[in-house]
């Protein structure tokens, strides 16, 4: 049953309207009027198939309250307006005509039939609007609506973003970027990117990450990430000075005697497990490890004394790994000190984390390389991972820069899903056949966007297959 009673109370009032009565004198009896609303209910009821028509003319407008989300210069959009504090059946529905004041918005232009705002703005401000159009109501009329509101146009976030150079007369100088890649002797394929964050950039200060990737003739692998303290001077130059120190020290004790004997150590291990080739096993990587480590901080405390400096000014995490492929699958050792992650990645299936990222107090703290780590044995070797797996898709260290975009919270670093999300950028970029193609879209791939995340960005990546084998002396000498 159709309430007819709004067409009955604007008939009404359109007609003393039209004739110069008030309804006060028109209707000067309750009898009357009831009569009067019960004859031209009798003729609605009549011409019910004209009331979709009618409508329109007989009802006032609707003022409606609308929202439309802000837009953003140099943005493709396609936004909806919504109409808020509305009551209406499921199969009601809101047209809008159009949009007056819109033309003031270069760029951005009405849709009436898509029923969207289309465009890219190239202005920016506050603007008026007003918009009008029908409701169409499932009680078999249509009514006009009508809506002022207000439309702003925000800068890109990103085009306020300055890009200064550091005072020449700062220490240290470190490039805005750096990158390297390589492929070994067993098709192992290494890449390494790292980024001034836009922080740094719009404030004019050197970039605090560093990382590094190398391999041995004997067939390691080594990988390194460092991150210098933000609130640190000279944390550039400890990140840098960890890095090299680390690893050069790593490539020279795998390269002698030791990393034989640990290579042996994991094969016996892994055909016959014992307690005491496990401990064996243990102490051999946690001395390799730390030592590399150890030697790191102490290159820091040299450069701290030569140069009067403090050495808290020189604060750096420290991500290191160490990969070696032998025939019964992949050896992997660790140490990690600082937030960042190190992990390995098997696609769609698994995540093992090779250690725990150091929080403190307050959001974005964490813990750096210093003395004190190598006071507590039982704490210091938590820091080390051991790992002998047959297969896997990549080794993964990152700084926070990445690791805070792509993992809100801790937790969220054991969920494959989640490594899922970032590998799906990454693979596209690092499995082309040219690596160096590969190292130089990775190097892109770190100006990504992310709300609230513009620190340094860094990562090394060893993937352990070539999608372009090397071919041996022998086709090479064929070819």
């Amino acid at each position: 049953m159709i309430d007819y009673s709004e067409y009955i109370e604007s008939s009404i009032e359109k007609f003393t309207e039209e004739i110069g009565v008030k309804k006060s004198t028109l209707f000067n009896s309750s009898s009357l009027k009831e009569e009067l609303k019960e004859e031209l209910t009798s003729i609605f009821k009549k011409f019910n198939t004209k009331l979709h028509d009618m409508s329109k003319e007989i009802l006032q407008p609707i003022e409606v309250k609308v929202k439309i989300n802000n837009l953003i210069v140099g943005q493709e959009v396609e936004h909806d307006i919504e109409v808020l504090d509305f009551k209406k059946e499921e199969e009601d529905s809101f047209y809008f005509e159009k949009i007056e004041g819109l033309e003031k918005i270069d760029g951005i232009r009405w849709d009436r039939e898509e029923q969207k705002l289309v465009g890219k703005a190239t202005t920016t401000g506050d603007f008026k609007l007003f918009a009008s159009g029908t409701f169409n109501s499932t009680t078999a009329y249509e009514r006009k609506i009508e809506s002022n509101f207000r439309l702003t146009v925000i800068p890109d976030p990103r085009s306020l973003w300055k890009n200064i150079e550091p005072d020449g007369a700062m220490p240290y100088h470190k490039t805005h970027e750096a990158s390297d890649s390589l492929i070994t002797e067993d098709n192992v394929r290494l890449l390494f990117a790292s980024k001034r964050g836009r922080s740094h950039a719009h404030n004019g200060t050197f970039r605090d990450d560093d990382g590094r990737i190398v391999s041995t003739p004997s067939g390691w692998s080594i990988l390194c990430v460092a991150d210098g303290a933000g609130s640190c001077s000279l944390s550039r130059e400890g990140s840098r000075i960890a890095t090299q120190t680390a690893t050069d020290t790593l490539i020279e004790l795998l390269s002698s005697k030791r990393g034989d004997e640990l290579v042996n150590t994991v094969l016996n291990n892994s055909k016959s497990s014992s307690s005491e080739l496990e401990e064996k096993l243990r102490e051999k990587v946690e001395e390799i490890m730390n030592s590399s480590a150890y030697h790191a901080l102490k290159a820091i405390y040299g450069e701290s004394e030569e140069t009067k400096e403090a050495v808290k000014e020189f604060s750096t995490t420290l991500l290191l790994t160490a990969h070696k492929k032998v025939e019964e699958g992949h050896l992997i050792i660790s140490f990690w000190i600082g937030d960042g992650a190190i992990a390995i990645y098997n696609k769609n299936t698994t995540i093992k984390i090779l250690g725990e990222p150091d929080g403190g107090e307050f959001a974005g703290q964490t813990r750096f390389l210093s003395n004190d780590i190598f006071q507590n044995k039982e704490s210091l070797s938590q820091r080390i991972s051991i790992n002998f797996i047959e297969d896997f898709t990549a080794i993964i260290l990152v700084t926070d820069g990445i690791s805070d975009p792509y993992f809100q919270i801790d937790d969220d670093l054991s969920k494959v899903e989640k490594w899922d999300t970032l590998w799906s950028e990454l693979s596209s970029l690092v499995e082309e056949e040219e690596i160096s193609v590969a190292e130089r879209k990775l190097l892109e791939w770190l100006d990504f966007w992310s709300i609230g995340n513009h620190d340094d960005r860094t990562l090394t990546l060893l993937l352990p297959y070539n999608p372009t084998p090397i071919p041996s002396k022998e086709e090479s000498d064929v070819q």
